[in-house]
C-alpha cells in the first residue's frame, strides 16, 4: 500500500511539473490549452491547477471570454510568492549567492569572500550569502523552495563526498551534507557545474515540455561535460555519467594524474593548452596573452590552437555518435577563442560525420555562463523540492 501511495504522489508531482513548466514559458493560459499541451485529462488539470493556486504557485485571471459567453479561467505564475536560493562558486576564494524569483530572475546577488581554505570556512561563506539574500527580501523567507549549489566537482553517490574537485580543500568533503546540517529551514541540493549548465541550456531551448538533447563542454582549468539525453540529465549509476576526462584521444601522450598517458583533459584544459604553448615557445604565458597571440596570428599560438580545435572536433564527433544530440555548447575560458576554434572543430567533424546526418554540426558558444549557472541551480531546486509532498 505504501508503494502505491508513493507512486501516486510521484505521478501527481510530475503532472504538476508539466503544468508549471508549460505556464512558465507561455503564461496566462486556459485549462483547455493546458490539457491539449500536456496530454492530461480535464479532471486532472482542473484538480492540479486548483491545488497549485492553493499552494501559491499560480494566480487566476478571468478576463478572456470563452465561446459560450462565460469567463474562461486563465492561469499565470503568481508574482513574488515563490523563490530560489542559488550558490555559484567563483573560485577557491570567492562565491556568489543569489535570490531568484520562481521565473528565475535574479532579485538579489552577493559575492562573498571565503576567509580561509577549508570546508567549514566555505560553508560559513555560503551561510553568509544566504543570510544576506534573506535579509534583502524578508517577505520571501516563507516562499523559498530550497537552495541549489553548483559544485566544483562530482558528488560521489555512496559516500556523498565531492571528488575530482577543482578546489583542493573541498576534495572528499560531504559539502551538501555539511551545508544542510547548518542550514535550518531550507532543503539543499546540488550538482556538478557542467551538468547544471546542460540542464539550464536545455530548458532554455526546449520546445513546450520536451527538453532538447544537449551536450555542454566546459573547457577551463579542468574539462567538464553535461549531457541531456532523451530529455533527461545523464548521471549514470555512480553520478559520473558522460565523464570524458580520461578518454585516450590526446595526441601528445602527456602523463595524466591517473598514471596513464594521452588522457584528453591533459591537452584540452587551459593548463594543458598553455603548457603545450610554453614548450613550443620556451616561455610561460597567461591565457590572456595566448588569446592575444592567436588574434595577432602568431604562428606558434595558431599551431597550438589548430591542434586543440581538431582534438575538440574529434571529441565532439565521438560524443555525437554516442548521444546524437540536437546541439553542442562550448563554455569556460575556451569560449574566448570560440570563433577561431570552431573552424578546426568543424573541419575535423566533417571528416568524421555519419552519412545519415547533416555535415553541419550545431556547436554554439556559451557566453552567459554565470547567469545560466544560477538558473540551473534554480532548476535543480524546482525538480527536487518545489512540489514534494509530505
Amino acid at each position: 500500500m505504501d508503494l502505491i501511495v508513493k507512486n501516486a504522489a510521484e505521478i501527481r508531482k510530475n503532472n504538476k511539473k508539466k503544468i508549471l513548466s508549460y505556464i512558465q514559458t507561455h503564461d496566462c493560459v486556459s485549462k483547455k490549452e493546458i490539457e491539449r499541451k500536456t496530454d492530461l485529462s480535464s479532471a486532472t488539470v482542473s484538480n492540479l491547477c486548483n491545488q497549485l493556486v492553493q499552494e501559491g504557485f499560480l494566480s487566476v485571471d478571468s478576463k478572456q471570454k470563452s465561446s459560450g459567453g462565460r469567463n474562461a479561467s486563465l492561469f499565470t505564475i503568481r508574482d513574488n510568492h515563490k523563490f530560489y536560493l542559488a550558490v555559484r562558486v567563483i573560485d577557491e576564494r570567492e562565491l556568489n549567492v543569489a535570490l531568484m524569483s520562481f521565473e528565475k530572475e535574479i532579485l538579489h546577488s552577493f559575492d562573498v569572500t571565503i576567509q580561509e581554505e577549508g570546508v567549514e570556512a566555505f560553508i560559513d561563506s555560503c551561510l553568509c550569502g544566504i543570510r544576506k539574500c534573506v535579509e534583502a527580501e524578508q517577505d520571501a523567507t516563507g516562499g523559498i523552495l530550497g537552495v541549489g549549489i553548483a559544485l566544483p566537482g562530482i558528488m560521489e553517490n555512496e559516500k556523498e563526498c565531492l571528488i575530482n574537485s577543482t578546489i583542493p580543500y573541498l576534495e572528499s568533503q560531504p559539502v551538501l551534507q555539511k551545508l544542510q546540517e547548518r542550514l535550518s529551514g531550507f532543503s539543499v541540493t546540488g550538482a556538478n557545474e557542467s551538468n547544471i549548465l546542460a540542464l539550464a541550456l536545455a530548458k532554455r531551448d526546449y520546445n513546450d515540455l520536451t527538453l532538447q538533447d544537449t551536450i555542454y563542454l566546459h573547457v577551463d582549468e579542468g574539462l567538464g561535460i553535461g549531457v541531456i539525453c532523451n530529455g533527461r540529465l545523464l548521471l549514470g549509476s555512480h553520478n559520473r555519467g558522460g565523464e570524458i576526462n580520461h578518454m585516450p584521444i590526446g595526441e601528445r601522450g602527456r602523463l595524466c594524474s591517473c598514471g596513464q598517458r594521452g588522457c584528453v583533459e591533459t591537452e584540452l584544459s587551459i593548463g594543458g593548452i598553455l603548457l603545450d604553448y610554453s614548450e613550443l615557445t620556451g616561455r610561460t604565458s597567461s591565457w590572456e596573452a595566448f588569446c592575444q597571440a592567436v588574434r595577432e596570428k602568431d604562428g606558434n599560438a595558431c599551431r597550438i590552437l589548430e591542434e586543440k580545435g581538431r582534438i575538440l572536433g574529434k571529441l565532439i564527433s565521438i560524443l555525437d555518435s554516442v548521444f546524437d544530440p540536437c546541439s553542442f555548447y562550448l563554455g569556460g575560458q575556451a569560449v574566448d577563442l570560440f570563433s577561431e576554434l570552431s573552424v578546426y572543430i568543424d573541419l575535423e567533424y566533417q571528416k568524421r560525420f555519419r552519412l545519415d546526418k547533416s555535415p553541419q554540426m550545431a556547436v554554439f558558444p556559451c557566453y552567459e555562463y554565470n547567469e545560466l549557472l544560477l538558473k540551473g541551480c534554480a532548476d535543480l531546486v524546482f525538480d527536487e523540492f518545489a512540489l514534494s509532498e509530505n
